[in-house]
């Protein structure tokens, strides 16, 4: 990814994520998923997110943990992989106790 951003390949939306807009509103429920603007995400990294015909922006629309960590940070991925492996659903409710302690 850049270090310098926005990049824009292709006028947004482009032709990539036209025809992935275009397939969404023949397939999906319309209230399913607001179309604010025309973004189709491919991947991110940091504080960067790249669409899917390579545009590149700076991603204010992730939430708080992004702001405070950045996207697909190393140190998350690997606590959350490892946290993943220990965990499993049923249980949650003696996790949740031990952790109130």
């Amino acid at each position: 990814m850049a270090t310098r951003v926005p990049i824009i390949v292709a006028t947004p939306p482009g032709p990539e994520a036209t025809r992935w807009l275009a397939r969404s509103k023949e397939t999906m429920v319309p209230y399913n998923r607001p179309f604010y603007y025309p973004l189709v995400v491919a991947g991110n990294e940091g504080a960067v997110v790249r669409d899917v015909d390579r545009n590149e922006y700076i991603d204010w629309n992730s939430g708080l943990g992004v702001l405070n960590v950045g996207q697909s940070n190393p140190k998350i991925i690997e606590a959350m992989t490892k946290r993943s492996r220990e965990f499993h659903a049923l249980f949650l409710y003696g996790f949740c106790i031990e952790k109130a302690r």
